[in-house]
């Protein structure tokens, strides 16, 4: 969110970037926010451009130094069920998908238990985002399906880091890795946090470089197909929308 609709923290500032903690986004702003995301999704819609879907917030348990906005399970339970969903549904924006969580594997679970365990976003959430990062906790992705198999989870941010690694076949494996492991352990879908990047693994105005399936040389106008560019066409081959 805008800096103005955020918790002052260090030494009172509002910011765009970092957060405050445990709550991040002042609640006199809960409604203001979710109006943001239903006027974006029209935007987007006036241009030609149907979104499916959103999580309420990327890594809502970091309080990132750039753009961030802490949550804890029990805040943003209430953002999405007294302001997001009604704010949509009134838009008529009936047919997005609502992600919740949207962080590391090591608390889906815990968030899983909060969400959906609650009668009300147990009818709003459609399912659990989550990210690669900080270890694979492969039993909390089970845990998480088998608290409510007619949710789905779906992995919605990975990538190599840091920086670029030309034709290195230990990530690409790893990358592989993790997406056949997910993939058995009930995600319905994996999400590379870029498909093309620079030599250097950005543009990133924070430096924080990374690497991608695609690098591409702006110097020599050349694309160089990573290794992991060719593990997810293998696996893309044999997976198509809707298998189960």
């Amino acid at each position: 969110p805008s800096g103005w609709m955020k918790v002052p923290f260090n030494n009172g500032q509002q910011t765009m970037d970092g957060s405050a903690t445990p709550q991040g986004l002042m609640q006199g702003y809960f409604s203001t926010w979710a109006l943001y995301f239903s006027k974006f999704i029209t935007a987007y819609k006036e241009q030609g451009i149907s979104l499916w879907g959103l999580t309420p917030q990327n890594e809502p348990e970091f309080a990132a130094p750039w753009e961030a906005c802490v949550f804890s399970p029990q805040t943003e339970l209430d953002f999405i069920n007294n302001y997001l969903y009604p704010q949509l549904q009134k838009d008529g924006h009936t047919d997005i998908v609502i992600m919740a969580y949207d962080h590391n594997r090591d608390d889906v679970y815990n968030w899983a238990q909060v969400i959906y365990q609650n009668s009300t976003s147990g009818n709003f959430v459609d399912g659990i985002a989550f990210h690669w990062y900080g270890g694979q906790y492969l039993t909390h992705l089970n845990k998480t399906h088998y608290l409510n198999p007619d949710k789905f989870i779906m992995g919605t941010e990975g990538c190599n880091c840091p920086n670029v690694l030309i034709n290195d076949w230990n990530r690409a494996e790893l990358y592989a890795i993790d997406v056949i492991s997910d993939l058995l352990f009930w995600a319905v879908g994996w999400t590379d946090w870029n498909i093309i990047l620079n030599t250097k693994g950005g543009p990133n105005h924070l430096e924080n470089f990374c690497d991608a399936l695609i690098i591409v040389n702006v110097t020599s106008q050349q694309l160089i197909y990573q290794p992991s560019y060719f593990y997810m066409g293998q696996i893309t081959k044999f997976i198509k929308p809707n298998y189960k």
